[in-house]
């Protein structure tokens, strides 16, 4: 109980974000729990992280990308949200915005990097 207690609001965030449909983001966070009671998820958030955005990205029914060349390139931290919330590759992203994979690693090395130093400064693990 504690364990839903802690990251349940968290993680029902997560499958809101990425499903848009509040009943979707509910049934995907009760999936979890009950995988985790069954032990066949670990109770450690990075488990429970990967578990909801991998159940939701499923229930999404994730499709590649249509390729959209923005007006200008977008930001590192764009292309890492984009990654985690809509499960895009690398691939993805370069076809997405006109921009060389090597590139598009560069940049989600650095927006990872940008969100590292942004949880040490609010002291978030």
């Amino acid at each position: 109980m504690r364990l839903y207690d802690e990251h349940a609001p968290r993680l029902y965030a997560v499958a809101l974000h990425i499903l848009g449909q509040p009943d979707a983001a509910a049934s995907v966070l009760e999936s979890v729990f009950v995988d985790v009671a069954n032990g066949a998820v670990a109770g450690d958030i990075g488990s429970l992280i990967r578990a909801i955005r991998d159940l939701a990205l499923a229930k999404k029914g994730r499709t590649a990308p249509a390729p959209v060349v923005p007006s200008e390139a977008p930001g590192p931290r764009v292309l890492v949200e984009r990654a985690f919330y809509e499960g895009m590759t690398v691939s993805d992203l370069a076809m997405r915005y006109d921009l060389r994979e090597e590139l598009v690693r560069t940049m989600l090395r650095e927006g990872m990097a940008e969100l590292r130093r942004e949880f040490a400064e609010s002291g978030t693990k």
